[in-house]
């Protein structure tokens, strides 16, 4: 079960790349007929990411 360090680190992240995706216009170029769903896909991808690396790095902490 995830912290909720590894909570907020993963939703830090994802308000970060979001909002770096549409005011940057990164979304647009990515996917130009649907922005919002290429920002919202990109950002829970990455998020999924964070949090399974952050997962894991507990997981070694507490077998130590």
């Amino acid at each position: 079960m995830p912290s909720i360090r590894t909570f907020l680190i993963v939703l830090a992240v994802s308000i970060g790349l979001s909002i770096g995706l549409w005011n940057f216009g990164l979304a647009q170029k990515i996917w130009p007929a649907h922005p919002l769903l290429a920002t919202t896909l990109i950002a829970m991808v990455c998020a999924m990411l964070v949090q399974t690396i952050l997962m894991r790095d507990e997981a070694r902490q507490k077998q130590k």
